[in-house]
Parts: C-alpha cells; sequence; structure tokens
C-alpha cells in the first residue's frame, strides 16, 4: 500500500508543478482501496502484495462518453487561476467517481440536467473531471445527491498562498491568511471589480481623519456641509458622515477606540503605504455613534432607543450591512422589530456573539440572540483555529466563528489605548474584533452581487465555511468564516423566489394542544405567485397541508419547525421555515421576585402565571427557608489567595427532609472576576458550577466585584438561582441580586438538605486575588421547620392576590409561598420574603471625624423591641446621589467607624438593624464634606460662640469613660458664663472626633471669687492620679482669687469613671498639706503637667507657680521669682501629702533666683535617663543673666531646670541647669529669647531615653541681607542618656535652618508651643511646633505649626511640614489674630491644633481648633 500511495502522490506533486491547476486529491483510504480491490471485470483476480510491490498501477476503462475541449474547466480557469492567483478551488469543475451500478443512461440523464459534460477521465483512479458552466457549487450539489456517484469533490488547487500589498503591517494580520483566516488571498483578487457597498458602524464612533480610514468613510451627498439645514430631509441636520447618536450631533468621534478599531479591521486602505489592509476595500463606513467614553474614560452605555435609531439611520440612508460588536442587554421587542425592519429593507445586522465564554442557546445574548433571519452572529476563534475562551457559541443561535484573538488594527488617537504618536494601531480581541472580518467579507460578496438578500448572504456564507472539528457542535454552521469561498459562491449566485409568512414572530411560544395558523405567499423569481402550490411539512417530515394557509395541531412539546415549501418557476425549491417553542401547561410565580422584607401590617403582593384547568382552586402557604451561612470577621476573614489551590468552605446544613430547591449567596471581593470559578458541592460530591470565568474585564480597583455594600453576610449578595431572570454569563460585576448559574440547580433536587455542604472558590488565573466575605445557601426542602396557610382556596387563573401580615408576626425568618398538590403539580415562589427583620436604632448621631471617616453612634438602648431585636447593625455610605455603596460597618456595640471615603464629597448613610433573617429597614443621615474646623458652633458641639471665648486656649487628651476612646479636652478660657465675664469653660468630648457625645466642665466655684477673669482652663493636663484605670483632668485656674489674694490661681482635679467628672477636687497654695501660701498674682495653676514621679503606679500632677513671691533679705531678692509644687497620687486620688515644693533657693537646686524670673512657666514630665521615674523639665523663661564681657545682661534671657525622679519623689543630687551659655549648648543668648518658655518630653531617636525639647520663641537673629533682625524664635531638643540629658550633639532648629519650612520673622515666635507624638507611627516621637505669631499671606499673627520628625539620628529636617489654615488640608483660610498653634496635642497618632483667636461666623477671637488625621 505504502509505494502505491508514494507513487501517486509523485505524479500529483509532478502536475502541480508544470500546470499550477488543481489535480484530483481524494483521502488516501479512498485511493487505496481503488488500487487494491479494482473491479473483477478489469481481469484482476486478486491484491497481493506482490502485485502491489511491482510499482504497477491498475488502470480502468472509460465506460461513459468524454469531451475533451474542456474550455471552461481547463482554459477559463487557467486564465482565472493566473488572474487570481490563490483562487482554492476550480469556479468551474469538480471531481466524481461513479460507482460501480451507475448506467450510461442514467449519467447522460444527470449531465443533460445539470448541464455539465465530462472532460477527463482518470484510468488510475476511476473519476473524471466534470465542467459546470453553472458553477462548481450548484454541480457538486446536484452530482452529490444524484444517488448514482461515490465520490464528489471540489477540483481544489494547490499552491502557497500569500497576500502582498505594501501595507507595512500586512504581515501582522493573521486574520487575513488561508489557514483560520478569510483567505484574502482569493477573495481579494475574485472581488476586484466590486460596486460600492455601505456599511455602517454602529459604535463608539470612527476616527475620521486616520489616514488608513480618511479615504474609506461614507459622504452623504444628498447634504449640504455646515449650512445648518436638513437638506435631504432625514432628521439630521448637516449628517455629512454619519451620526452621533450619543451627543445628538453630526461628529462621530471616537474618543474610546472601539469603533475605530473594527472599521480598520473591515476597510483600512489597502496598498497606500500606511499601516494595515481591512478585509474589504470596496467599502465607505458609516459612522454610527452610540457608545462613548465621560471624562475619566469609562465607558458611557447606551439605552435601546438609541441603537434602534442608529438602526434605523443605516439602512433608511444605504447601508445595506452593519457591524453590531455591541450587546448584553435585557432583550427588546422594539429592538428586535427595528432588526427586523432593517431585514425587509435588504440590511445584513452582523452582531458580535459575545466575550462571556457561554453557550447562546442556553444564555441569550442580545442582539446577537434575536431570531431575526437577517443576523449573522459571529463567534471568535484564534490564530490555532480554536474557539476563543472567552467567545460566546451556540449550535442554533450563533453562526460561525472569525478571527478574533490579536487582531491588530487602527485605533483613535484620542483613545487612552493609543500610547504613540498618531496614526495609532493596537492589537485588540473579541468577537467584538470577530465581527468586522464576517462583515467585510459580506461586503465583498455584496459588491460582486448585489442581488443577494441578507438571508441569501448568510446561507451562502454558511454554505463557504471551512469546517472544523473544533466549531462542529460550537455553531450553526460548523466551521471557520472563509472569505474566499463566500465571494467565489457570490459570482455564482442566482437568485430565486420567495416565500413569506404573514403575522409570524420567530420562536413564538406555543402553548401544548392550541392550533397554529398560518400563511405565506410565495413568490416565483418571475414574480409569479405561487402560493397555491405550497406544501406544508412538519418536524417528521410529513406534509401536513398545501396552499397559502395552514392549521396544525402542537400536541408534542419542544420545537416546532413547519416547513413552506414550494417550487419555483425556475426549477429551484423555494422554503421558509416557521419555528415555535410548544410548552406544556405551567404554573409559574411571577412575584415575589428576589429578597422582600415584610412587617406587621404590610401587604404583600403575590403573582404567578397559569395555563392549567380555568376554575382550578389550590391553597398558597408560605413555607420556611433554611439559611447557612459563613461570614469573615477582621479576626477571621477568608482569604482567596492568587494560587489554583481551590478554598472550600463549609456549611453545615441541620435542614431536615429532601431538597425542593437551592440559592446560593456570596459576597467577594476580587480584583478581577474573571479569574473565579464557583461551585457548590453537595453532602454526597455532587459539584454544580455557578460562574466559571464570568464578569470578564480588568477591575484593580478594589471594587466589589461579588456583591455590593457591607463585606458581610449583612450586604447585597450576589445569589445563583435557576429561577432567576439572567445568567451569570450575560450579567456584569457586581452581580448583585439574582443570576442563573452557569450549571442548573435542579440536579440536587430530590436529595437529601442535611449535612456539609461546600461552597468551592478556585482562583484559576495569576497575578489577582481577593477576599469572600460571605457564602450562604438558602434550602426550601420537603419538610420545612414552619408552614403557614395563607389563603384556604385561591382561584389559580386569578393569578394574584394580597397578603396582610398579621401584627404581632406569628414567626419570623425567610419565608416562600408555596401552591401545593395542584393539577400541575407543586410550586414555590422565585424567594423570599423576609418576616421579622430588625427596627434600625434610635438617637443616631453621625459625624465627620476626618476625611476619610465618618462615626456613627446610637442610642444603646434601642435593642429593646422582642421579635425586632437587632444583633448588630449595618451601616453603608452612599456618595451624594449615587446607588452603590462606598464603604460599610459593621457593629455589635453603640458606635461604628466607617473608613476610606473621600474628604470632598457629602455622603448619605442607611443604618439598619441586623438579625438572623437580615437587614432591616434604614434610617437616612446626610453627612456634609469633612469640615476640620471646629467650633463651639458646630453641629452637635454643646455652647455657643461669644466674643472672645478663645475656643482652644488648652487641649489634653485622655479615656476619661473608659470606653477605649480618646476623648478630647478643650478650653475656652476667655468664656463668658451665667456668672461671670471671661470665667472660662472646658469641652470634654468624648470619643473624638465624634462631636455628638460632649460635655460642658464649669469652673468649680469657690467661697472668694464670682469667677470674673478666672480663666479657668488656662492649663490642662490628665492622667490616672487614683489608678483606677480612668484618665482624670486637671484645669488650670490661674487667675483665681482665694481670700483677698488676685490671681493666686487654683487647680480643679475632675476625676474620670463610668459617669466621668462626678468627683472633683481644688487644691490652691492654702489647701491642706500644699506648701506654700497664697499671694496675689502668683498665677498657681499656670502650667500643669502629669506623670509618675515616685514610680508608685499613680500619676503625680506639677503645678507651676511662676508668679511665686519669694524674698530672701541675704540676696536682697524680694518679688515673684516662681516655683512649682508637686502634689503626689494615690488610690485616693491627689491629696497633699507629701507634696514637695521647688524653686531656685531650694536646697540643692542649681540657679539663682531674680524677680520676674517666672520659674515653673511651663512644665513637663519624661523618663530622662532611663530609670523608670519620671523626671521634670522647668521652664524658666524670664531667667536674668549677665555676660558683661560679651554686652548681655538682662531678664528674659531663660533657662530650664531638670529635676529627676526617684522611688523617694525629687532627687535632690542630681538637678540639671541648662542656658544658652551653657557647655555645649549651640544657641547664642540674648534679652527676650525666652529660652524654655515652652518644654515638653518625648524618644525622638527611639533609643529608650526621652529628650528635652524647648521652645526659644524670642530667640533673636539677625539676617540683614532678607532684612530680618529680631526676635524670630527657635527650638531646641536635647538628649537623654542613661546619665540623664546632655547637651552634646544637641539640636537647634529655627525656620531659616536647612530643611526646616518656612521664612523667620520678628514676631513669629517659633517654638512659642512645643509638643512631641509618634505621627507617622515609625517608632520615633516626632516635634510639633506652634508659630502662633506667624505671618500668613499679609495676615499678621495668622499662625502656624511646624513637624520635625525624629529618627534613629534624632530629630531631621528630611521631610519636614508646616501648616497653616490656608492649605488645602484645613477647612477655611488664615486669619489674623488667629494665633493658630497656641495649643497642640496629639490624639492617637493625629493632630489637633488650636487658634484661640480665630474669627467664627463674624464673631471676633470666638476660636477654634483643627483637627489632622495622619
Amino acid at each position: 500500500m505504502r509505494s502505491v500511495i508514494h507513487k501517486t502522490s509523485l505524479i500529483l506533486r509532478a502536475v502541480l508543478v508544470v500546470s499550477l491547476i488543481a489535480i484530483p486529491s481524494f483521502p488516501a483510504i479512498a485511493i487505496a482501496d481503488e488500487v487494491l480491490k479494482p473491479s473483477a471485470k478489469e481481469g484482476h483476480s486478486d491484491g497481493s502484495p506482490e502485485t502491489r510491490e511491482s510499482m504497477s498501477i491498475s488502470t480502468f476503462t472509460n465506460a461513459f462518453p468524454v469531451d475533451a475541449e474542456g474550455d471552461l474547466v481547463k482554459d477559463k480557469a487557467t486564465e482565472m487561476f493566473g488572474r487570481y492567483p490563490s483562487l482554492t478551488k476550480n469556479p468551474y469543475g469538480i471531481l466524481v467517481k461513479f460507482n460501480d451500478n451507475a448506467l450510461e443512461s442514467e449519467v447522460i440523464a444527470l449531465l443533460d440536467r445539470t448541464k455539465t459534460k465530462l472532460v477527463h477521465f482518470y484510468p488510475t483512479i476511476n473519476s473524471y473531471l466534470v465542467e459546470a458552466p453553472t458553477g462548481s457549487l450548484n454541480a457538486e450539489r446536484d452530482f452529490r445527491n444524484s444517488g448514482i456517484v461515490d465520490v464528489v469533490e471540489f477540483d481544489t488547487v494547490y499552491r502557497l498562498n500569500t497576500v502582498n500589498t505594501n501595507d507595512p503591517l500586512i504581515g501582522y494580520l493573521w486574520g487575513l491568511n488561508d489557514s483560520h483566516g478569510i483567505d484574502a488571498s482569493v477573495a481579494w483578487p475574485a472581488s476586484a471589480n466590486g460596486s460600492e457597498v455601505v456599511v455602517a458602524v454602529i459604535d463608539t464612533g470612527v476616527e475620521t481623519s486616520h489616514p488608513d480610514l480618511s479615504g474609506m468613510i461614507w459622504q452623504n451627498d444628498d447634504e449640504i456641509p455646515n449650512n445648518g439645514i436638513d437638506d435631504d430631509n432625514n432628521g439630521y441636520v448637516d449628517d455629512t458622515s454619519g451620526w452621533d447618536f450619543l451627543y445628538q450631533d453630526n461628529t462621530p468621534d471616537d474618543r474610546h477606540g472601539h469603533g475605530t478599531h473594527v472599521a480598520g479591521t473591515i476597510a483600512a486602505t489597502r496598498n497606500n503605504g500606511e499601516g494595515i489592509a481591512g478585509v474589504a476595500n470596496n467599502v465607505k463606513i458609516m459612522p454610527l455613534k452610540v457608545l462613548g467614553v465621560n471624562g475619566a474614560g469609562a465607558e458611557i452605555a447606551a439605552p435601546v432607543n438609541q441603537f434602534i435609531e442608529a438602526i434605523e439611520y443605516a439602512h433608511l440612508n444605504g447601508a445595506k450591512i452593519s457591524n453590531n460588536s455591541w450587546g448584553g442587554g435585557a432583550q427588546s421587542l422594539l429592538m428586535k422589530n427595528a432588526i427586523d425592519a432593517a431585514g425587509n429593507n435588504g440590511h445584513l445586522f452582523v452582531a458580535a456573539a459575545g466575550n462571556y465564554g457561554s453557550n447562546n442557546d442556553i444564555y441569550s445574548f442580545y442582539p446577537a440572540s434575536y431570531s431575526s433571519s437577517n443576523i449573522l452572529s459571529v463567534a471568535a476563534i484564534a490564530s490555532n483555529g480554536n474557539l476563543a475562551g472567552f467567545s460566546n457559541y451556540g449550535i442554533t443561535k450563533v453562526d460561525l466563528a472569525a478571527p478574533g484573538v490579536s487582531i491588530l488594527s487602527t485605533m483613535s488617537s484620542d483613545s487612552n489605548a493609543c500610547t504613540s504618536t498618531p496614526p495609532c494601531y493596537i492589537s485588540w480581541g473579541g468577537t467584538s474584533m470577530a465581527a468586522p472580518h464576517a462583515s467585510g467579507v459580506a461586503a465583498l460578496a455584496l459588491g460582486i452581487n448585489s442581488e443577494i438578500s441578507p438571508e441569501e448572504m448568510i446561507q451562502i456564507m454558511g454554505d463557504s465555511i471551512r469546517p472544523t472539528s473544533v466549531l462542529n457542535t460550537k455553531v450553526r454552521f460548523g466551521g471557520e468564516l472563509n472569505g474566499g469561498a463566500t465571494v467565489m459562491a457570490a459570482t455564482q449566485f442566482s437568485p430565486s423566489g420567495t416565500i413569506a409568512f404573514e403575522n409570524y414572530y420567530a420562536g413564538e411560544t406555543i402553548l401544548q394542544g392550541s392550533t397554529i395558523s398560518l400563511t405565506a405567499t410565495a413568490t416565483g423569481a418571475d414574480g409569479s405567485d405561487l402560493s397555491q402550490s405550497i406544501e406544508w411539512i412538519d418536524n417528521t417530515a410529513n406534509i401536513v397541508g398545501t396552499g397559502p394557509a395552514v392549521n396544525y395541531l402542537a400536541s408534542n412539546i419542544g420545537q416546532l419547525n413547519l416547513i413552506a415549501k414550494a417550487i419555483d418557476t425556475n426549477g429551484s425549491t423555494m422554503e421558509k421555515i416557521a419555528s415555535f417553542e410548544v410548552v406544556a401547561p405551567s404554573l409559574e410565580f411571577t412575584s415575589p421576585d428576589g429578597l422582600k422584607a415584610g412587617s406587621p401590617n404590610d401587604s404583600i403582593t403575590t403573582s404567578w402565571s397559569w395555563t392549567g384547568p380555568e376554575n382550578e382552586l389550590s391553597a398558597l402557604n408560605a413555607l420556611s427557608v433554611e439559611a447557612f451561612q459563613l461570614e469573615s470577621v477582621d479576626s477571621d476573614t477568608y482569604a482567596l489567595p492568587d494560587s489554583r489551590t481551590p478554598v472550600d468552605l463549609t456549611l453545615n446544613s441541620q435542614a431536615n427532609g429532601i431538597i425542593e430547591d437551592v440559592i446560593v449567596g456570596v459576597r467577594i471581593n476580587h480584583s478581577w472576576p474573571a479569574d473565579l470559578r464557583i461551585s457548590l458541592m453537595h453532602p454526597d460530591g455532587t459539584e454544580i458550577i455557578l460562574a466559571d470565568n464570568n464578569g470578564n474585564g480588568n477591575h484593580r480597583d478594589g471594587s466589589e466585584v461579588w456583591g455590593e455594600g457591607s463585606r458581610s453576610c449583612s450586604g447585597q449578595l450576589a445569589y445563583f438561582s435557576d429561577d432567576a431572570n439572567e445568567s451569570i454569563a450575560a450579567r456584569a460585576k457586581p452581580f448583585s441580586g439574582f443570576s442563573i448559574p452557569v450549571e442548573s440547580l435542579k440536579a440536587l433536587e430530590g436529595k437529601q438538605a442535611n449535612g456539609d455542604w461546600i461552597i468551592r472558590v478556585i482562583d484559576e488565573w495569576s497575578q489577582d486575588s481577593g477576599v469572600l466575605y460571605c457564602a450562604q445557601i438558602l434550602l426550601t426542602t420537603t419538610a420545612p421547620a414552619q408552614t403557614s396557610t395563607v389563603n384556604d382556596a385561591i382561584l389559580l387563573s386569578s393569578e394574584t392576590t394580597n397578603w396582610n401580615i398579621p401584627d404581632p408576626l406569628p414567626f419570623s425568618g425567610l419565608f416562600r409561598f408555596s401552591f401545593p398538590n395542584t393539577s400541575l403539580g407543586n410550586s414555590v415562589d422565585k424567594c423570599c420574603i423576609q418576616l421579622g427583620l430588625p427596627e434600625p436604632p434610635i438617637s443616631v448621631l453621625a459625624s465627620r471625624i476626618s476625611g476619610d471617616q465618618i462615626l456613627v453612634s446610637w442610642d444603646p438602648s434601642s435593642n429593646q423591641n422582642s421579635i425586632l431585636n437587632f444583633e448588630s447593625v449595618l451601616i453603608d455610605a452612599f456618595q451624594t446621589g449615587e446607588t452603590k455603596s462606598a464603604a460599610s460597618c459593621v457593629s455589635s456595640s453603640n458606635t461604628c467607624m466607617i473608613s476610606g471615603l473621600i474628604e470632598s464629597l457629602e455622603y448619605e448613610l442607611t443604618i439598619r438593624g441586623v438579625n438572623s433573617v437580615g437587614a432591616g429597614y434604614a434610617k437616612n443621615i446626610s453627612v456634609g464634606v469633612f469640615d476640620n474646623q471646629i467650633s463651639q458652633g458646630n453641629t452637635g458641639l454643646k455652647d455657643f460662640i461669644e466674643t472672645n471665648d478663645q475656643f482652644g486656649t488648652a487641649l489634653t487628651s485622655g479615656d476619661f469613660d473608659g470606653d477605649g476612646l480618646d476623648d478630647l479636652i478643650v478650653s475656652a478660657d476667655g468664656e463668658s458664663t451665667s456668672n461671670s465675664g471671661s470665667e472660662g469653660i472646658v469641652h470634654a468630648i468624648f470619643g473624638f472626633p465624634n462631636l455628638s457625645n460632649n460635655v460642658l466642665i464649669t469652673r468649680l466655684s469657690s467661697e472668694w471669687d464670682s469667677g470674673i477673669n478666672s480663666n479657668f482652663g488656662d492649663s490642662l493636663t490628665s492622667g490616672d492620679f487614683n489608678g483606677d484605670g480612668f484618665d482624670d483632668l486637671i484645669v488650670g485656674v490661674p487667675s483665681e482669687d482665694i481670700e483677698n489674694a488676685e490671681n493666686a490661681g487654683m487647680i480643679q482635679i475632675f476625676y474620670g469613671g463610668v459617669s466621668p467628672f462626678s468627683v472633683t477636687n481644688i487644691f490652691h497654695q492654702n489647701s491642706a498639706g500644699v506648701s506654700g501660701s497664697v499671694s496675689s498674682n502668683e498665677r498657681f495653676g499656670a502650667s500643669v503637667t502629669s506623670g509618675d514621679i515616685n514610680g508608685d503606679g499613680y500619676d503625680d500632677v506639677v503645678i507651676g507657680v511662676p508668679g511665686e513671691y519669694r524674698c530672701w533679705s541675704d540676696t536682697g531678692v524680694c518679688g515673684d521669682v516662681g516655683a512649682i509644687n508637686i502634689l503626689y497620687g494615690s488610690a485616693n486620688g491627689i491629696t497633699g501629702t507629701g507634696s514637695e515644693f521647688i524653686h531656685q533657693r531650694t536646697e540643692n537646686i542649681s540657679g539663682i533666683p531674680n524677680v520676674g524670673e517666672e520659674f515653673g512657666a511651663s512644665v513637663a514630665t519624661g523618663d530622662l535617663d532611663g530609670d523608670g521615674y519620671d523626671d521634670i523639665v522647668v521652664g524658666v523663661p524670664g531667667e536674668y543673666r549677665c555676660w558683661a564681657h560679651i554686652g548681655i545682661c538682662g531678664d528674659d534671657i531663660g533657662a530650664i531646670q531638670l529635676l529627676y525622679g526617684s522611688e523617694n519623689g525629687i532627687r535632690s543630687d542630681n538637678d540639671q541647669y541648662f542656658g544658652q551659655r551653657s557647655n555645649g549648648i549651640t544657641a547664642h543668648p540674648h534679652v527676650g529669647d525666652r529660652f524654655g518658655e515652652s518644654v515638653s518630653t518625648g524618644d525622638i531617636n527611639g533609643d529608650g531615653y526621652d529628650e528635652v525639647v524647648l521652645g526659644i520663641p524670642g530667640d533673636h537673629r539677625c539676617w540683614p541681607h532678607i532684612v530680618v533682625c529680631g526676635h524670630v524664635g527657635a527650638i531646641m531638643v536635647l538628649y537623654g542618656t542613661a546619665n540623664g540629658t546632655t547637651s552634646e550633639n544637641d539640636n537647634y532648629w529655627g525656620q531659616r535652618s536647612n530643611g526646616v519650612p518656612g521664612r523667620a520673622g520678628v514676631g513669629d515666635e517659633f517654638g512659642a508651643v512645643v509638643t512631641t507624638g509618634d505621627l507617622n507611627e515609625d517608632g520615633y516621637d516626632d516635634i510639633i511646633i506652634g508659630i502662633p505669631g506667624e505671618t500668613v499671606s499679609s495676615r499678621n499673627d495668622a499662625g502656624a505649626a511646624q513637624i520635625l520628625y525624629g529618627s534613629a539620628a534624632g530629630s531631621v529636617t528630611d521631610g519636614a511640614e508646616m501648616l497653616y489654615v490656608s492649605q488645602s488640608a484645613f477647612t477655611g483660610t488664615s486669619q489674623t489674630n488667629a494665633r493658630f498653634g497656641s495649643a497642640i496635642t496629639v490624639i492617637g497618632n493625629d493632630l489637633v491644633i488650636g487658634a484661640p483667636g480665630n474669627t467664627v461666623s463674624g464673631i471676633t477671637a470666638a476660636g477654634s481648633i483643627y483637627y489632622l488625621t495622619n
């Protein structure tokens, strides 16, 4: 066998080289069969191996007459092969082998009937070359159906096929080749003389100026450009080159790029030396824009009416073809009617089959799935001929496949996809790219033969496909688009008559037992009426009627085809098929459709369709549905890693009975939804695929893709149910609501309901990951836990009823309506009624605590309503005007923090209670844009604004009520009260920055002072002074009059607790155990700080008395020198027991006292030497010093004193004194520097020792070149060690230091306030500096602040920040005399800055604070 086949191959090859004409090439098995088993009449008795090895080929005798001329099949064909170098088959010839029993008379009759003749006989294979003047397509069909032929084949041409143009990118267009492309090498030559065809591109517009398209754009010759007149009266003014239906103008430009890509595939100019070549060069593109992009580049969807208008415009203005690479919306009868109307006008509607990888026969994808006869539905293949993984398919609803993967085409220069210098080209994939290949081929064919109708074109393209095993069961015609064969078939096509139905809609649904009445008109090719000759044939090939009308009883369920058939006057057969779907009588619920909440006294409407007996009655029951779920919480989330490893989530069902229905819900965030395969596994192992790489598209934005809202089972889940209206394949993210799964859940019906169910999620692709927040199954069984009869007897044909829900509710949970035991069986609704949903909480308050956070709180006593109790509260935040949740939170306490918001946007909050039934009814609250300026007039903040309140004078924080949230204390020391003017007041804001829970703390009245000018709140500190776990508050009242001493001062203590500040105390220098005695103007409490000085576990308070009067005759010093008092904490709180009193004449204390030095004007505590005891920093900003040799002598030079703590309190052996002339100190002293006016401590370099940070707000500097000379300010950092604070490697910073932002100015007071805290959470404390005298935009004393960040190297200026109110991070603008930066506190890792001089709503010095989140 091998040698015979080999020799035959050599003969074929030799002929190919010489003649370039196709030689018959039968399959090897057929050749071998004829050679090895010749007819006995030829004289061969057997087929022995010896005969085969002799290389002697047996021959046959010609039995039929042969005409050797063959002018067409030989000479004319040879001419065509030269003109069209890549024809795939002889247009005038076929190869035939007659069967052994064929008679000569039968062969001659066949030749006569088909007007063909035999022109060559091949004796070695007993076959003939047949010349077919009417074309090889017709001849091949006729001979194949004759009954006397064994083998018939086209006369195939063998040669190398290439496409040669001068377009530089032509080599990248695999879609034009002859393997799996359209075979342009045949199609182009065969259509060279084709007439012009207008193709409408209904899409995102077209870049008409693209050099590969500019010459291919349709021009409306009946419209005069730009005259503002509808010259052709088509309803569109100046529509010279198409229309934009999105914006209703005459410029259908393309900012997306999709339409330009489609247009290039169809018609990019051929042989222009530019870019690519399109499929068709006889085309004019009519750009019709219905889709586009917004300013952010996101796609804009369009309503059905715009598509309908575009379809009408296309065919009414001469487009014979439209390309429609769009779809996926709901079914529209009007759109189908528009497509049908276009078809009646001879318009071919080419539609992309869709990119969901789904079966359109099961999950319709519109418009490709409409039954309109003029729709050509196109799937996508890759260059290897495989169906693209994303491509939809369908043996009845998708016609053929075309190139649709890695398709290079033109791209709009306005598109985000155009990243190079125009003109742009880009490769895209999708059925959107496959459809234009088919549109281009259809245009070539129509250019050759304009008489071809849309239906005939579809049939020609289908008959001309390149069949493949891959597509055989995937698309209607079983193969790939073959442009060459299609064009060749068009050249030979001759129209026949037509049959048309009246009042028929394809795919009509007919009830079983109904009679179908059809009428048809048959018109012959010559126009004659042949209706009386129509034969009607059903599915079983039986003739069921004749003539123009038929009545047919639809007795069998399923697809019914009635064929109207007639013989045309030219002898051809005309057929028209009417398709119907015959269905059995049914009972089907239509509402409720999806989850619906029901409350007492509500009326629930239930609807259904009934096609059974008209008078049948049935009970209507409510059946409970069993819900089982898993839910992620912060501490236990179900991660979906970037791995192909299945994530199995087990849900244990305790439901009884047999399954009647299953619904599955999920709530997933995943950055690429098409990665996921989701399935459900029954306890017996049966697996149902719910979603399989659905939702194709890039979503790497953290957005929700499977469900919405709360990241829990209280959110809006994506449900899978066989009773849904749309398939998951046809829907897009976030898939909320109900979808039909990929595989039917009905496979689980009849199985046991209890046991371990598994929801399995597999991430099948790389790079992306996600989290599953909820997995839920809803089981309806034959043994529901609860059943209630809603109505004893309902007339089923009424198809609707109302159920009035009783009050109180007799039960709660999920329920479905059911009709039991009807003549058509049992039926349950689509799911579900939720009974017993909780009420929302009461007294809800919401505060915008930062740009990206809203804190919501409610009355904890809300939950007291028995069956309507909530177990937690769900809050969703929606951007105002939007319907998608932007963020959410769930809480089982009485507060909830919503994070991740956008500072500049307003939000609408929905607040719902949640219980086992679900999330209940919503309460709505609006929250405005973030305002980080807080004043006494703010919503929720008690008190109101008045002149000189100076809200923001002092700040501190702590957890005073023990709820774990930071509370903020703000003083307004100029507040006038009902008692007196400028008495002062303090605000306690619990759970700051939520403003909803706050109280006013007022001065505790004394027997000596009415409170006038007391300045209650001039200083603040906090600490746990009694060790009860609650922070306590100390308020300094330095201007309090004691007995007859004005401004003697006091402190007032407000103890924290469950009911904070109800326990109070007062201390002054006449209090028991407190050292010193009251004198006027001593200002006891002008500064306060706290820390555990003696390490006993109780915080102690250090009180500055900067005006302390002392008189020492031995030194001649008598006056206000200053001092500090230390009061120690205990289980009973602050007492005078063991108190200490220290000044510069205290034994072993360094320094020499002088009048006006203000020892104690500032105080701070911190562990400077790391011994576990807090130490004290005392500022002495008025310190007098005199250095005659440098000419410096005077007050207000300043110093600091460091006092070290121990088990016994302040140590007397190692205090430290630092001034600007101390060894190692970098700064230089000047009168008025006020070194130490502010002090603070913090571990700036992270070595475990606190540093001393001190302000020098009067620091004198002089820079003549910038005309600045005077008191500008500075700060200094002294570093802690095991031996205490050292001046070695100290840091000195001012606004002229390298890296420190801002400009130095006289009176800035840089360093008037200093504090520390770890703002960036890097483990190093940072320094925050108040500059209340800073001039901002010519506004004097507007104020500012600076941040210097800590590091292992200590305080550094890298990344230093300047803060002032006119910056975008703040609400409002900087104001004259606002003195922003006069008070600063760190709360958590956020900043609160006081501006006590701020004007608020026109009220001078009312004061504000500003809250800055890090």
